[in-house]
């Protein structure tokens, strides 16, 4: 539709008119961020391993658990964003976190560096107690967190999904970015592979 020049369509909630690139009004949005945020889960989904490797892998990787610890009943929710050219990837991902009631948001993220917009595709999931759990194992004081007891818990699933999201090759050699992580972070993550696979790996 075309309105004054400019392109919209109708909002998914209440058929308002909005600019093209996002989904709902203001006031809508702000009403899903707000329950997806703040809506308290008190039974605990249980997840198969499948699930869990997936989970673990996409945090490990370029997914994300965000709580607001100004609301002490609060719990946490998953959130992920691609290009538009990695859809199907997250859409794969969406299979396995679909029990967490998850949604696939479609906008456009705005680059500081060089001011250009960019489409992107974002799944993102209800509050609930379990992802608070895993919540717990990865951060500290909001800071995302590597332990052994993460690693310890990985499989190949959760391996693979890892390397999909941060890992790249170049020839005969494998990297993974590892820089969101501190220094003691990547010791771990190297000794890890080490340790378990035999593979050895320098900080770059």
């Amino acid at each position: 539709m075309v309105t004054n020049g400019s392109r919209h369509h109708k909002c998914l909630d209440c058929e308002k008119l909005v600019y093209y690139g996002s989904l709902r009004c203001n006031k809508c949005a702000s009403k899903i961020s707000k329950f997806l945020r703040f809506k308290k889960s008190f039974n605990p989904i249980i997840i198969n391993s499948d699930t869990e490797q997936v989970l673990l892998g996409s945090v490990l990787g370029d997914g994300s658990l965000c709580l607001n610890t100004k609301y002490s009943n609060s719990n946490a929710y998953f959130s992920e964003a691609h290009s538009l050219k990695q859809k199907d990837y997250l859409l794969w991902k969406d299979e396995y976190l679909k029990c967490f009631n998850t949604i696939i948001e479609y906008g456009s993220k705005t680059l500081k560096s060089n001011q250009k917009v960019y489409s992107q595709v974002r799944l993102r999931s209800k509050s609930n107690a379990t992802l608070t759990k895993y919540y717990k194992d990865f951060y500290f004081k909001h800071i995302k967190l590597v332990t052994q007891k993460i690693l310890n818990k990985l499989k190949p699933l959760g391996l693979a999904v890892w390397y999909m999201d941060d890992g790249s090759r170049c020839e005969s050699s494998m990297s993974l970015a590892t820089n969101g992580f501190n220094y003691q972070n990547q010791l771990l993550i190297m000794s890890y592979f080490q340790k378990t696979f035999g593979i050895e790996s320098t900080l770059v």
